[in-house]
C-alpha cells in the first residue's frame, strides 16, 4: 500500500499510454499544419509573381477562412480520433491503477 513499483509491464502500458496520447495529437494538428504551410507556398508564389499584390490584406482572410473550415472538419473527425485513442488510453490507465 502506497508503493509503486516500476515493471516492465508498467513501463510497457505508460509507453502505449504516452505514445497513444502524442499520436492522436499528431493526426489532430497534421492536417492543420500541412494546410497553412500549403497556403503559405501559395501565397509566396503568388507574390512572386505579382509584386504589387498585398499580400497582408490577402493572408490573414485565407487563412482564418482555411483554419475555419479545417477545424470544423476536424470536429466531425474527433469522435472517431478519440474514440480509438481514448479507448487504448483506458485500456491502460485501468491495467495500471488495478495492479
Amino acid at each position: 500500500p502506497g508503493t509503486f513499483v516500476l515493471t516492465r509491464k508498467t513501463t510497457d502500458l505508460v509507453l502505449l499510454a504516452g505514445s497513444t496520447m502524442f499520436s492522436v495529437g499528431l493526426r489532430l494538428a497534421l492536417p492543420v499544419t500541412a494546410a497553412m504551410l500549403m497556403v503559405d507556398v501559395a501565397l509566396a508564389l503568388l507574390g512572386r509573381i505579382n509584386s504589387h499584390l498585398q499580400l497582408l490584406t490577402i493572408a490573414f482572410p485565407v487563412k482564418i477562412v482555411l483554419s475555419l473550415v479545417l477545424l470544423g472538419w476536424l470536429v466531425m473527425l474527433l469522435p472517431a480520433l478519440m474514440r480509438g485513442g481514448a479507448s487504448t488510453t483506458f485500456a491502460a490507465a485501468r491495467a495500471l491503477i488495478s495492479r
